[in-house]
């Protein structure tokens, strides 16, 4: 039994830890392939870390803190990346109503 939730709490720190590599490597370029990868690898963290809680509350086992730690960690790199995507969404949107106005400007000028 010891076995099998060692190895589930290794799978969870693995996965998490990718989790947590990817999303350092996030840009426009690669977003939607590899936020999908994100959310695919954390949704099996969580399916692995619902499957050892099921086990510990019949063990009495405590929390691992690394997974804890990984798992607070992803919550803050996502938050930044949101923020920090929101920004970039936003300065775009700037530009392109920009564009537009420059547009009108233009066709009342004829």
């Amino acid at each position: 039994m010891e076995n099998s939730i060692t190895h589930k709490e290794e799978s969870i720190k693995s996965l998490l830890s990718e989790v947590l590599a990817d999303f350092n490597t996030l840009d426009e370029t690669n977003f939607s392939n590899n936020f999908t990868a994100i959310q695919k690898k954390f949704n099996e963290a969580l399916m692995l870390q619902n499957e050892l809680n099921a086990l510990k509350s019949r063990w009495n086992i405590t929390k691992n803190e690394t997974i804890f730690a990984l798992a607070k960690q992803i919550k803050l790199k996502y938050d930044n990346t949101i923020t920090e995507w929101k920004r970039k969404i936003q300065a775009v949107q700037k530009e392109l109503e920009l564009t537009q106005n420059q547009k009108k400007l233009a066709s009342y000028r004829k």
